[in-house]
This record gives C-alpha cells, structure tokens and sequence, in this order.
C-alpha cells in the first residue's frame, strides 16, 4: 500500500497500528517484574536495588503511555509525532545502559557482557527507526 508521495507504507502500519501496542503491552509487563524484585530474588535484599527497581517500574508505566500516545499521534501524521518514537527509544536505551552498569555495581550476576546486550537490543531498533522516519521525514506536515 502506498501514500500519495509514493512510499510503501507497510513497515509504518505494523509499527503504528500494531508495533507500539504491543511495546506499550511489554512494557506493562516489565513494570509488573520490577515490582515483583526484578530479575532476580536477590534484588529484594539489597534496598538500594529495591527503590531502583520501583523506579525502573514507574518509568515502564512512562513509556507505556507514550507509546499508546505516539501510536495516536502518528495514525494522522502529526509533525514530530516520529521524534517522540526516536526520544523513546533513545531514552529507553539510556535508562536500560544506566540499570544494567548499577546491577554492575551492586550484584554479581551482571557482567560487561550484559551492558554491550542492552546497547545492542535497544540500539538497534532506535538506528532502524531513526533511519526509516529520516528518509520519510515528509509524510509528517499535520
């Protein structure tokens, strides 16, 4: 299916009708874990952890929020409707570098290995979505 500027818009309708929902669903779910002592039992021991992992939660019902309001936003094309995605993912990937090198600090279960991950996992889709929503930054004029 194409626009009236000739892009296909196939990758823009999974993300906007489907995509973002689903994160925001995701993200629910990981408020949930953070709540429930994080990824591992011995988080509930070590308060500072603790008062992090509700942070971490809050910042997921955030993001979650944001993702349902991004997702209404761009189904009308709206001027910066795609840098509120970037800013998301961008921040999503601050918050889940600066999480994994406190784990770092406080528990000897995360590793080094564990920061280069979260730079991959949440890298990625930020650099696909920054380079897709850059080539078709004028389809947003509302």
């Amino acid at each position: 299916m194409k626009n009236k500027s000739g892009y296909s818009l196939g990758f823009y309708r999974f993300q906007v009708y489907g995509f973002l929902y689903v994160c925001a669903f995701f993200d629910l779910a990981m408020m949930l874990v953070f709540i429930s002592g994080g990824f591992m039992d011995i988080d509930l021991w070590i308060p500072r952890l603790n008062r992090i992992n509700y942070i971490m939660a809050a910042f997921h019902v955030f993001k979650a929020v944001m993702y349902v309001l991004t997702a209404i936003r761009m189904q009308d094309f709206r001027t910066g409707s795609e840098m509120m995605l970037i800013w998301l993912k961008f921040s999503n990937l601050l918050i889940g570098v600066v999480y994994v090198l406190i784990r770092l600090v406080y528990v000897a279960d995360t590793d080094i290995y564990d920061v280069i991950a979260v730079i991959i996992i949440t890298g990625i889709p930020l650099l696909i979505n920054y380079l897709y929503y850059k080539k078709r930054e004028e389809l947003f004029i509302n």
